[in-house]
């Protein structure tokens, strides 16, 4: 056919993968840079100018709940509706739950509203603090006798601190947990598409998914997929621990996350060796909740850290395979990431010990732990083992000692 082949602007905008041209969406694009200028007076209000759009505009509430009020000048209008795509990717991260109403606000990890959606079997009043058990965790049995089932699902992804910090606001659609242009311009579109009637967030799942299998260097075997998917959702965490000084002993402590393919199953196991490399201690323990990988090497570290202060050792190297939970907690910036309370609880137990470093460092020869971990997902409880190993775990020591040299 001759002419132009017209068609709307909308529509080559979209992603290439459902039809369009990928060309840049300049109202969306800037839609999320004004947003990002939200994000910095909301969470940098002590600023001057944060000082000064707060007495201009909002002297009685936040940032967040500000209007845009009579005759607002165009600057204050641009950030109103850079704070319309704020809120739509902010949810709290639950801390103590003191401050979250479990009806009201946007918590549960279930995009696009985050809120609960089931019919209110309790008073629309009520805190997330009351789904709290007398341990401080989840009460599981009146979760699910009160929420829908994929509600409990996203609820029991969520880590609870143990020392019940503050609740926060992150940013969901980031796994920083802090607003980027990038994160921010996809949420636009996936709204934009949604008006227009296109399931944004749908279509890039399946886009994503798509990315990855066609990116795959594949090559065609008959494989048993069972053993595979056991290890999804696992941790690994090692940590090598300086023994008391006048010992003037090294200790290693290796440590692991792993989770069963169904169920909410999950355990960790750790192995304290001497300094001549000989057994000294492990334990397992199984840990319930759909817990992420990130989630599982968080609380594997932690774990980890608590046997080896209620041991006595007071001198401490954590080494893991993780680099990101690393550098996070190394990190001396706030974080704003969903499993940040974690990140705060390792942080805070560094001062159990006269030294703290964390490193690093490769996977291989981490087999014990591994084992331990699939202990804990196979029997409830929590089983220590000292001086004498288990005689099920001594070929594995033996494997860990060859990798390890």
């Amino acid at each position: 056919m001759r002419g132009i082949h017209w068609t709307k602007w909308e529509t080559i905008c979209v992603s290439k993968q459902i039809g369009g041209l990928g060309f840049r969406d300049l109202e969306a694009f800037n839609h999320a840079l004004l947003a990002k200028q939200s994000w910095r007076l909301f969470f940098k209000c002590n600023s001057l100018a944060a000082r000064v759009f707060k007495a201009l505009y909002f002297p009685h509430c936040n940032f967040l709940e500000a209007r845009l009020g009579y005759r607002p000048s165009r600057i204050w209008s641009s950030l109103i509706w850079g704070n319309d795509l704020l809120k739509a990717g902010l949810r709290w991260r639950v801390g103590n739950g003191e401050d979250i109403y479990v009806y009201q606000d946007r918590w549960v990890p279930l995009p696009i509203n985050f809120k609960i959606i089931s019919t209110p079997q309790f008073d629309i009043s009520m805190k997330v603090c009351e789904l709290f058990n007398a341990a401080g965790q989840w009460d599981e049995e009146l979760l699910k006798a009160n929420f829908w089932e994929q509600e409990v699902k996203a609820i029991l992804q969520i880590p609870l601190a143990s020392n019940h910090r503050e609740d926060k606001l992150i940013w969901h659609y980031d796994q920083s947990g802090k607003y980027s242009v990038r994160s921010g311009y996809m949420v636009a579109c996936m709204k934009k598409q949604r008006e227009n009637g296109m399931e944004g967030s749908s279509t890039q799942d399946g886009t994503l998914l798509r990315k990855k299998l066609w990116s795959l260097q594949t090559q065609f075997y008959s494989v048993n997929l069972a053993p595979i998917c056991s290890h999804i959702g696992k941790g690994l965490v090692r940590v090598l621990l300086i023994g008391m000084p006048h010992w003037m002993v090294c200790t290693k402590l290796m440590l692991m996350g792993a989770a069963k393919l169904a169920g909410l199953v999950r355990g960790v196991g750790e192995v304290i060796r001497n300094g001549n490399k000989e057994f000294t201690a492990a334990c397992s323990r199984q840990v319930v909740g759909h817990f992420s990988a990130q989630a599982m090497e968080l609380i594997a570290a932690k774990e980890g850290l608590q046997f080896a202060y209620d041991l006595g050792f007071r001198d401490i190297v954590l080494e893991m395979d993780a680099q990101g939970v690393v550098d996070r907690i190394k990190s001396n910036e706030e974080c704003f990431e969903a499993e940040g309370n974690l990140v705060e609880d390792i942080k805070e137990m560094q001062g159990w010990f006269r030294y703290f470093s964390c490193n690093w460092q490769r996977r291989e020869g981490n087999k014990v732990a591994h084992e331990l971990a699939q202990y804990g997902t196979r029997n409830a409880g929590f089983f220590t083992w000292i001086e004498e190993e288990p005689l099920w775990l001594t070929p594995f020591l033996s494997a860990d000692l060859e990798a390890n040299g």
